[in-house]
């Protein structure tokens, strides 16, 4: 064992030299920090005059399987939860620090973010049943069918700070594992639409990003009146230039403002169709398995800007591959009875 340094033994001689000594009197005896000293001068008023260091207590505790599931049911539970909270729910059971529980959090949304992974949340039951009649057998031929006149359209995220790209940082509300904690100040939330499908040709094909609130210096919020001028009447346009007059349909999520009365009667009074597609069934668009091999992408740059940011992220979607394209469309029928097969769970194969 390490012997202890030599100015303890010089302390505990001048206290029980005098009692009344003072912290500064201690410290220039001592020629040692006054903030150590204390620590020790109490600890010799206190009648302890061991010179040892006291055993540490090491690293935390590691959680076992019973900790680790309790997280992950309460951060995904409720969308006021926090790691104090998700701490004190553990603690019930097994005695670990905040920080062990932060520790897992971080590492559970890390393994969850892999390469074409699809964060989510849980699937409620009366979902269930709507993906379940939403991947029949007859519903597969029909999709496989019409391949080439799907439009996927769908937005997506990433924060940037000072050249730095976050492409994964997701909030914890719609995590099924919890999730990292919110943008720390100083972060941009970069929001952006596109749209992918095949072709008449089946080619494989990518419209423009559309960037839109919220970002830096534009409108505070998203509403549908935005999403419908900024974001589907562009794409839409698009998707008519490149079939060029032959029929198609959009496959998009069911955000509020993809919903909106005033959304809906636009697309109506435009011809926009819609594909089916039922609630939390991210796994059915399949620009959400785009988005991800553009994130990662766009993780290894380090624009110094916003105009450079902008500038980056539409050259590498431009010059992504169409081939990426090609096969996750291609593979919606598969997924699509994976999912029948097990519609509680999302398809991230």
């Amino acid at each position: 064992m390490k012997a202890p340094p030599t100015w303890r033994a010089k302390l505990l001689g001048a206290y029980l030299a005098n009692n009344s000594i003072t912290i500064a009197q201690a410290s220039r005896t001592c020629n040692t920090p006054a903030s150590t000293v204390r620590l020790w001068l109490g600890k010799f008023k206190r009648g302890d005059h061991c010179l040892e260091d006291a055993p540490r207590s090491g690293r935390p505790k590691l959680l076992d399987s019973k900790a680790k599931k309790a997280i992950i049911c309460h951060l995904s539970r409720s969308k006021h939860a926090t790691i104090a909270s998700a701490t004190a729910r553990v603690q019930k059971f097994i005695r670990v620090s905040s920080k062990t529980v932060q520790r897992e959090v971080r590492n559970r949304s890390k393994k969850q973010l892999l390469w074409g992974h699809i964060p989510t949340a849980p699937i409620s039951p009366a979902n269930v049943k709507r993906r379940v009649e939403a991947t029949t057998l007859a519903q597969i031929r029909l999709t496989k069918g019409r391949l080439n006149k799907l439009v996927f359209l769908d937005g997506a995220n990433i924060w940037w700070k000072a050249g730095k790209i976050k492409g994964f940082k997701v909030e914890r509300r719609y995590h099924e594992s919890g999730a990292t904690a919110p943008a720390s100040f100083g972060w941009h939330k970069i929001h952006f639409y596109a749209a992918i499908t095949l072709g008449l040709d089946g080619k494989g094909y990518l419209s423009d990003l559309i960037f839109v609130p919220p970002t830096p210096g534009q409108e505070p919020s998203f509403t549908a009146e935005i999403f419908r001028c900024k974001v589907a009447r562009p794409i839409l346009e698009w998707g008519k230039q490149l079939y060029g007059g032959s029929e198609f349909s959009f496959v998009q999520d069911n955000a509020k403002q993809h919903n909106a009365i005033a959304c809906q009667k636009w697309m109506v009074d435009e011809g926009y169709i819609l594909h089916d597609h039922p609630p939390q069934s991210p796994d059915l668009n399949r620009i959400e398995k785009v988005w991800a091999v553009f994130k990662k992408d766009m993780s290894k740059r380090r624009p110094r800007s916003l105009h450079s940011l902008f500038t980056t992220m539409q050259k590498r979607w431009r010059t992504m591959d169409p081939r990426v394209v090609c096969h996750f469309i291609n593979d919606l029928p598969e997924v699509m009875a994976r999912v029948h097969a097990r519609p509680e769970r999302h398809d991230n194969m």
